[in-house]
């Protein structure tokens, strides 16, 4: 996971890795999100909703999930040192787009548009995306 944030407005901008299934087709290789503020207080939430419905009449909740159309799914293709570079002006066209949030992490996932690729990114730990949230509004 690569992350920066935006001192002036708290923004967090995550780029996390992309799994596809099935495994040996092509996939987008990160996810791009911008999430504000309110957008992480958001997922917060979420994230509470789960802790404290865990076991609701032995539903035994585990995640809630919710369309999401934030982010995008880049291609990106490896220069002549290694390095991946992303192609940020060619999206990859997704659909089913969501979020999951558990008590303790998140992710996105998708379908590439008119096949049945999925995808899902990389975990983050709500904890860490919380101190990132935290680092930039202690600088305002």
């Amino acid at each position: 996971m690569e992350s920066t944030r935006e001192l002036l407005s708290g923004n967090v901008t995550l780029t996390l890795e992309v799994y596809g299934s099935p495994k040996e087709c092509g996939h987008p290789e990160r996810f791009k999100v911008t999430l504000s503020p309110k957008r992480i207080t958001q997922i917060q939430q979420m994230a509470q909703i789960v802790s404290q419905h865990r076991s609701v009449d032995g539903l035994n909740l585990w995640s809630v999930k919710a369309w999401d159309n934030y982010g995008d799914y880049l291609n990106g293709t490896e220069d002549d040192h290694g390095e991946l570079q992303l192609d940020e002006l060619n999206p990859e066209r997704m659909e089913c787009n969501a979020i999951v949030v558990s008590d303790d992490a998140v992710h996105w996932e998708a379908i590439i548009k008119h096949t049945d690729v999925r995808c899902q990114t990389e975990l983050v730990i709500l904890t860490r995306l919380t101190a990132l949230a935290e680092a930039s509004s202690s600088h305002g």
